[in-house]
């Protein structure tokens, strides 16, 4: 996995190289040296990462579009069902 691979994925779940490290229960330091090359991803983190990028990438595919924009009402002027 290239750094730019790796950032990728990390774009593909909105995570910060923080956030990867926190799921992953290593320092952020260990993150930041895969993404700036100086040091290599483990085979078991790179087949995580593009797992759940890949995930993430078709879960867009069928995010719903129709309530985008809405905003929640008033308790008083909702359905009571």
């Amino acid at each position: 996995m290239t750094t730019d691979e790796l950032a990728d994925c990390l774009r593909a779940v909105r995570w910060t190289p923080q956030t990867m490290a926190d799921a992953l229960g290593c320092d952020i330091a260990t993150v930041e040296a895969w993404l700036d090359g100086s040091d290599t991803i483990p085979p078991k983190a790179k087949v995580w990462i593009n797992l759940l990028a890949m995930v993430h990438r078709e879960a867009d595919q069928e995010r719903p579009t129709t309530i985008r924009g809405k905003k929640l009402r008033p308790r008083e002027h909702r359905i009571e069902r």
